[in-house]
């Protein structure tokens, strides 16, 4: 007992929880809305949200080119006001740019382009983003995690709340503009809590020289930081672009309820991690500590990775297909190929961070480049050569999720990090055994 509060009482582990109980409770949200949401929408309304938020997030995920991630490295508060309009100025570059490509892809009357749902709205969400991210950023350097959470918790709620309400409105894809709406409650919610330090920001109006010097010093996060965010983004959306080339929207909406349901609201508490472990590392590194608090962090991340594949193996598929709805049947067999990479996703992303603390973002590069092409590649020649849909997932699956285990021992082996041997054949055996289950069950769909 006195073991789990000298745990609970770690800043780590104390702040981690502030950011991960906004994300457990939108982790619950979905449990409780989604049954709504699957009878409320077709699986064609899904398939249009899979790709709309698919070219969002690899967007997203260049939108400042990685240079958010200053704030909170740097240690000299002169520099914050530079960074942060370099920051938007970054991200309004990006913007313009995203729309010029999608009027010549459309006029060059490429599939994508023409079939994607709707450009006014990703250019709206992806403004508003940039302000959330923005102050998700500052709020992290401030250590405002109850912030943090309460701003969570209003984006999840609202999202809800909007998905649920413009679902009457038959005119509209209420799943892209209740996100849309969710966003913005989500910015409100800084603007109020951080009301104090943002005029502060707004005032400082850093010179283009001093802009251009925070350019230069940060110049490795979009040199390797961003191109391997980018292609980690890219891994898991283009699959769902790739897909769609391919197999029905029907098929695609239920690819995409699968992936949002099981893998993304769990990596988003990796996510919640992610955040606290970097500004721990980049205090931890000056005092060499940076192995104990990687080790904290594995530890932790490792059971919440066993949770979507321990829900599919003791029959999660079998429940989620009666929770979505007769239109949904073929949503379990989905859940049983992806819930394979919710291990390597979750330990992976919680430590990832550590990359740019030992200003070895090219590492990270690297590695995302192989999972895009072996992934991703692989992804394209399965749909060549077979119409099941079932073998085009696995192949992705397995190869993705190979990637992503040496990912993350060449983060343990960075870290410094060390495992007894105790300790590695306690959690090996529980992965390894899930894994046979799994591919036991997963043998006759192909």
């Amino acid at each position: 007992m006195r073991f789990l509060q000298n745990i609970l009482k770690m800043p780590l582990v104390k702040n981690t929880l502030k950011l991960s109980s906004s994300n457990v409770l939108m982790y619950l949200l979905p449990i409780i809305v989604t049954p709504i949401l699957s009878r409320l929408y077709s699986t064609e309304c899904y398939g249009e949200w899979g790709l709309f938020s698919s070219a969002f997030m690899i967007i997203n995920a260049v939108l400042f080119l990685s240079y958010e991630n200053t704030i909170v490295k740097t240690r000299n508060q002169r520099e914050l006001p530079a960074l942060c309009w370099m920051c938007l100025a970054v991200a309004l570059f990006i913007i313009v740019l995203t729309t010029f490509v999608f009027i010549v892809g459309r006029d060059l009357d490429i599939e994508f382009f023409v079939n994607f749902p709707s450009l006014p709205l990703l250019i709206v969400l992806l403004v508003i983003t940039a302000f959330n991210q923005l102050f998700y950023n500052l709020s992290n350097r401030y250590e405002k995690y109850s912030l943090m959470a309460v701003a969570n918790i209003t984006q999840g709620l609202s999202q809800a709340f909007f998905r649920i309400l413009l679902s009457m409105v038959k005119s509209l894809n209420g799943l892209i503009l209740g996100n849309v709406l969710a966003q913005l409650s989500s910015v409100i919610t800084y603007l109020v809590g951080l009301r104090r330090q943002i005029p502060v920001i707004y005032r400082s109006r850093p010179s283009l020289s001093e802009i251009r010097q925070m350019i230069r010093k940060y110049r490795n996060f979009p040199m390797f930081d961003a191109p391997g965010i980018v292609l980690e983004a890219a891994m898991v959306n283009m699959a769902l672009i790739i897909l769609s080339l391919y197999f029905p929207k029907s098929i695609i909406g239920c690819y995409s309820i699968i992936f949002q349901f099981m893998v993304l609201p769990i990596s988003m508490v990796g996510s919640a991690m992610s955040k606290v472990y970097y500004k721990e590392i980049s205090v931890a590194k000056e005092q060499g500590q940076i192995a104990s608090v990687t080790k904290k962090v594995v530890k932790i991340t490792f059971f919440l990775s066993l949770i979507p594949i321990t829900f599919v193996v003791l029959g999660g598929d079998r429940f989620i297909e009666w929770y979505l709805g007769e239109k949904w049947e073929v949503a379990g067999n989905f859940a049983l190929c992806l819930s394979m990479m919710s291990v390597p996703i979750v330990l992976t992303e919680s430590v990832l961070p550590i990359y740019r603390v030992i200003d070895k973002q090219k590492t990270r590069f690297v590695f995302d480049l192989v999972c895009v092409i072996v992934g991703l590649g692989g992804m394209i020649v399965a749909c060549e050569t077979t119409t099941n849909i079932y073998r085009v997932l696995m192949v992705y699956v397995v190869l993705y999720t190979t990637v992503r285990f040496l990912l993350f021992f060449n983060v343990k082996k960075n870290s410094g990090m060390t495992l007894s041997l105790k300790e590695w054949l306690l959690s090996g055996s529980c992965v390894a055994l899930c894994y046979v289950i799994l591919a036991v069950r997963v043998y006759h769909l192909l």
